[in-house]
């Protein structure tokens, strides 16, 4: 189950208090909490819903959190900078002394490139799609592990056709 769904805290604490209360869910209920879960988490449609814009017309997208705020740098790192911002990659001594002057034209004319195209905001969520692709890998490679446990060579096919 998933506490931010449930809007709690603790999930056993949640499911505690119900059953004093006399309000625990119907096996149906939970049947259709674990889908509507399957279908805000664990898919390629959520995963490519959450490097989307947040959308509030589709009823499975993910709700909103609270924005994300960087940490202020320590004191020792605020003179570094990284090599994003200047620019510069990190190169062996071999590397370094073999590098010919294509290499730098090469990389000239795609700064070019890059500088053309204009710069759009993501608006999408990146950690969240991570987890989900990995939640669905994860699902199918057990589903996979049970049909060759099985002998199930069409239940195997089937995880071999989605990929």
């Amino acid at each position: 189950m998933n506490r931010v769904t449930l809007g709690a805290d603790d999930i056993f604490t949640y499911f505690k208090n119900k059953a004093t209360a006399g309000q625990t869910p119907t096996l149906e209920d939970l049947e259709n909490l674990a889908k509507d879960l399957n279908r805000r988490y664990s898919t390629q449609r959520t995963y490519e819903r959450a490097l989307d814009e947040y959308d509030t017309e589709d009823p499975y997208t993910v709700p909103l959190g609270t924005p994300w705020k960087a940490r202020p740098a320590e004191q020792s790192s605020q003179h570094v900078q990284s090599s994003k911002v200047t620019g510069k990659k990190t190169q062996g001594k071999k590397d370094m002394e073999t590098a010919d002057n294509t290499s730098t034209s090469k990389a000239k004319r795609k700064k070019k490139k890059e500088s053309a195209a204009p710069q759009v905001d993501f608006l999408g969520d990146r950690s969240l799609g991570k987890s989900i692709a990995f939640i669905k890998d994860t699902m199918m490679s057990r589903q996979m592990s049970s049909a060759v446990a099985e002998g199930d060579i069409g239940g195997a096919y089937e995880c071999v056709k989605v990929r």
